[in-house]
């Protein structure tokens, strides 16, 4: 089984593509975000897993690549004068560091800033009677409640034991029940580990710009999607009195809304907000029967995008000279390669075939010669 760019650049193109289409159904058709999106990340963390994995199943199907592939084969793993190593292992060194060093960054800042919150913890709900009465009306009356003396976003934050973090402004009893349920739809709902996911992703793969965007539109998905759940038996004045919350609470923070690791009520990016605010108002939030169709086609292309991903695998295959037009049994026994370079030659009882880069993995039991031993 020998290393391969084929399965990272399927995944890569395939992540590509549901990212894209994620954008679309998000920002333009506005219509499909429910279901859809939940199997969409499920997928998405099987390719990114598997982008990973740099080896061939052997159910895989190679598609035979003979111009692109094998130019970037030849500068990646050409060694590097006598060193033994080559230009791949010297940037799988670089991304295991950095991927390393910015999980580390992470999980310490993490811990950082709950060791802060602890501090703010308000010990007796009772004698704050307005979040008291919210929490209560969410179901959740002895959730932990933070209140933070900060411009901070309202968020729910922690995996084991989570918290709802409130900066310490005044609110209104409607908005702090809007704030409560959104946040604790987000515990329910488990996104909170679904985001603990793509942070850990995004640092992984800090070289991906395509996973930074994906972080960015799931992160936007997860937000319409509870304000679906906060919306959903609401009437045009309580969603529009919804809206006015959201917009009320970005203005109270002034831009300044400082956030911690977790999901913000409200996000610095005012592109979100405004979204948001339009799928409140033009009634896009509300799950009707006439959306059956677009899901099932939803699920249609993400599930194809996933067989793709794990079935379908670009090689470099590349033939210097024709192949012998008759055919021929190669084995371990009656063959052998002579390695020239970056190239492979084969040879069948003997007798010269064609030359190979790199050597496909039916062929891996053919032993190798180096062309230097038989000077």
């Amino acid at each position: 089984m020998s290393v391969s760019l084929g399965p990272f650049l399927t995944c890569f193109v395939t992540v590509l593509v549901l990212t894209a289409y994620i954008y679309f159904i998000v920002h333009v058709k506005k219509d499909v975000l429910y279901g859809g999106m939940k199997l969409a990340f499920f997928v998405i963390a099987l390719i990114l897993i598997r982008m990973l994995i740099p080896f061939n199943f052997p159910f895989t199907i190679t598609v035979s690549s003979t111009r692109i592939l094998p130019a970037i084969s030849r500068v990646l793993f050409r060694y590097i004068g006598d060193l033994g190593f080559g230009l791949a292992e010297i940037l799988v060194c670089i991304w295991g560091i950095v991927a390393l060093w910015r999980v580390i960054y992470f999980i310490a800042t993490e811990i950082k800033i709950r060791k802060y919150l602890e501090t703010f913890r308000v010990k007796d709900l009772k004698q704050c009677p307005n979040i008291y009465k919210a929490l209560e009306m969410c179901g959740e009356p002895g959730f932990p409640v933070c209140i933070v003396p900060t411009k901070i976003s309202p968020c729910i934050t922690g995996l084991r034991k989570p918290v709802l973090v409130l900066p310490d402004l005044e609110f209104t009893d409607r908005e702090l029940y809007y704030i409560c349920r959104h946040e604790l739809g987000h515990y329910k709902k488990h996104d909170l580990w679904l985001k603990l996911f793509l942070n850990l992703v995004t640092c992984i793969q800090w070289f991906n710009p395509v996973s930074r965007l994906l972080n960015r539109e799931l992160t936007l998905a997860f937000e319409l999607t509870n304000d679906s759940l906060v919306i959903k038996d609401c009437d045009e004045r309580e969603c529009l009195e919804y809206a006015e919350c959201l917009v009320d609470l970005s203005h109270k923070l002034d831009g300044e809304n400082e956030e911690v690791l977790g999901i913000p009520f409200v996000k610095k990016k005012k592109s979100y907000l405004k979204i948001r605010i339009q799928y409140i108002l033009e009634g896009k939030l509300k799950v009707s029967l006439e959306n059956k169709f677009s899901q099932m086609v939803c699920y249609g292309i993400i599930v194809l995008m996933l067989i793709i991903s794990f079935v379908f695998v670009p090689e470099a295959y590349k033939t210097t000279e024709a192949e012998n037009e008759e055919t021929f049994y190669v084995s371990k026994e009656n063959a052998y390669f002579i390695k020239c370079d970056e190239e492979y030659k084969l040879y069948v009882e003997g007798k010269y075939m064609c030359s190979l880069s790199p050597i496909p993995e039916e062929f891996e039991e053919v032993p190798i010669i180096n062309e230097e031993d038989l000077k």
